[in-house]
């Protein structure tokens, strides 16, 4: 994560990495309409806010999506599969 706010699609495995409000904005899958307005309303989000919903991201991704946390779940389900 480059502690910037983030705008996903709501879809399973991108909708994860978002908190919508606080670190970024979800858009409707296929929507340009929908993809549009979220990034004008970060665009037109200010620059505090824009750089707190950063921050929110970024402790977001190393709580969840931390390098090691994945590859210890991924070796705890081999580890399950090997018994």
């Amino acid at each position: 994560s480059m502690q910037k706010p983030i705008i996903a699609t709501n879809v399973p495995g991108c909708k994860e990495l978002v908190i919508e409000g606080e670190s970024g904005y979800l858009c409707e899958a296929r929507s340009h309409v929908d993809l549009y307005a979220k990034m004008e309303k970060m665009y037109l989000t200010d620059e505090q806010t824009r750089h707190k919903m950063g921050v929110k991201a970024r402790e977001h991704m190393c709580q969840n999506f931390d390098e090691k946390l994945i590859l210890n779940t991924y070796l705890r389900a081999l580890e399950m599969f090997n018994t």
